[in-house]
């Protein structure tokens, strides 16, 4: 196999056979990295979620149970679009509760299939999870930056406070809540699957083998047959 190795064609070939069973190798690894960090995340999440309920004045961590008691602020109320709730279209609804210090929050009281949800109204107590400001990635709507809007793209808590009267805390609540039988339904619960990292490890580790293998393959057919020029010789 050294003597094929010697020509040029295969030699180059080699190399970038070489190249690419190590980025496929990298790839995997990558994502095992990926799983580990998920499932790391979720222990973090899980035990936050086991923890008793603070007052939300005191909330230092996102997933961080909390309880909200204060007083509802219907008027502040947003409608978050693009939402769905078992496998339906609609709207996240979140109104401010004021908190006896002076301070609100944003709670996300849940789905609702158009931007109306029943007013909330006086005394509020809310049990829920901290969940930190959502902010736009590299692609995705905007939301302008001026004028009071009604309808909103995300939870953008810096976008709201600039329409609302009062100080907001810099996070969310999303409301948890069982038994509720009309909108607007309690967000769901955050998922903790390990998500799909390990299959695609996987994956890149077979395409490695692939490579490496069928190469070989290549290399020890082509030495086999009888020598020939790796050019084409022109009658």
């Amino acid at each position: 196999m050294i003597d094929v190795l010697r020509r040029p064609v295969w030699a180059i070939g080699t190399v970038i056979c070489v190249v690419l069973v190590l980025l496929f190798v990298r790839l995997g690894l990558w994502q095992l990295e990926r799983h580990d960090e998920r499932q790391a995340r979720n222990a973090r999440v899980e035990e936050r979620l086991d923890r008793d309920p603070v007052p939300v004045e005191q909330a230092s961590t996102e997933y961080e149970r909390v309880v909200v008691e204060g007083t509802w602020d219907d008027d502040g109320t947003v409608f978050i679009r693009n939402r769905s709730f078992r496998g339906s279209p609609g709207f996240h609804v979140v109104t401010p509760v004021v908190l006896p210090g002076g301070d609100a929050v944003l709670v996300n009281r849940g789905w609702a299939p158009d931007a109306e949800a029943p007013p909330a109204t006086g005394r509020a107590e809310v049990e829920g999870i901290v969940r930190e400001s959502q902010v736009r990635g590299s692609i995705g709507p905007r939301d302008p930056e001026d004028g009071v809007l009604r309808e909103l793209a995300r939870v953008d808590v810096g976008r709201i406070a600039r329409q609302y009267d009062q100080p907001l805390l810099p996070f969310y609540v999303e409301r948890q809540e069982a038994g509720v039988e009309e909108a607007p339904f309690p967000v769901e619960p955050p998922a903790l699957g390990d998500g799909p990292h390990l299959g695609y490890a996987g994956q890149w580790f077979v395409f490695a083998a692939i490579g490496a293998v069928g190469w070989v393959i290549l290399l020890r057919r082509q030495r086999d047959q009888p020598a020939t020029s790796d050019v084409a010789s022109i009658p």
